[in-house]
């Protein structure tokens, strides 16, 4: 994957979004757990939730997705480049199950 990064495959964030739930401070542990929403030719949806670490129960302070697009440079801009096999297998333990 780092190899293709420096031969014109890009990825571009197309949608993203937080929803904070509560308040986090400096010293705060945080745990990010990442599921696999979505995943077709060329982009890339993922779902997140931040829970603060510590208290008896971990707390959900914040959820969030994002979308990217993976993409090609070109003389042309920016194309559609299919998912790569290696990260396509990489993300595939991040499929959420609900």
């Amino acid at each position: 994957m780092l190899a293709a990064l420096t031969t014109g495959f890009t990825m571009v964030t197309t949608t993203c979004s937080c929803e904070f739930l509560d308040e986090l401070t400096a010293n705060d542990r945080v745990e990010l757990r990442m599921t696999l929403r979505a995943l077709d030719f060329s982009r890339i949806g993922m779902d997140f939730e931040y829970f603060r670490l510590g208290v008896d129960l971990p707390r959900l302070v914040a959820r969030g997705s994002q979308t990217v697009a993976c993409m090609a440079r070109g003389p042309a801009g920016l194309t559609p480049e299919p998912v790569p096999d290696e990260l396509r297998s990489a993300l595939s333990s991040y499929l959420s199950f609900t």
